[in-house]
């Protein structure tokens, strides 16, 4: 289970999520994304796994970040699979200034702005209860 959350690229990047037009967006290529994983991976200490796959990850203390490419490149949409106990918020903020990107929260259905929460912590709670609830069964 993850908490899934896209980089979403837009000329203004001011639009709602369900109001974006095709031709406002500019895509991010595989390149890019790459560079910038090892980048960070580099900056900040991190580990670098299945760069040479569609599913390339970043991996930091109590968390690991899926970058999911689906066989396309150009993509309009990153999709970002985060797992484990950690919120990797330092890794999404740097992805989001360098790459001049928004983040959409699948889980809360709203992108994660400056300063406000994002919905790890409820999705974490949601990971919990099932883990619990399916140990029981």
């Amino acid at each position: 289970m993850s908490w899934d959350v896209y980089l979403i690229r837009t000329k203004t990047n001011t639009e709602p999520y369900d109001r974006i037009k095709d031709e406002d967006i500019i895509p991010f290529t595989r390149k890019e994304i790459l560079d910038k994983i090892v980048l960070l991976a580099n900056e900040l200490e991190l580990q670098v796994e299945d760069l040479d796959t569609n599913f390339p990850h970043l991996r930091g203390k109590g968390w690991s970040i899926e970058f999911c490419f689906w066989d396309e490149d150009p993509c309009e949409i990153v999709d970002i699979q985060v797992r484990g106990s950690y919120n990797p918020t330092k890794v999404l903020a740097r992805l989001k200034e360098d790459l001049q990107t928004r983040i959409f929260d699948m889980h809360r259905g709203k992108y994660i702005e400056d300063g406000q929460e994002s919905g790890f912590e409820d999705w974490k709670k949601l990971a919990e209860r099932i883990k619990r609830d399916a140990a029981e069964i």
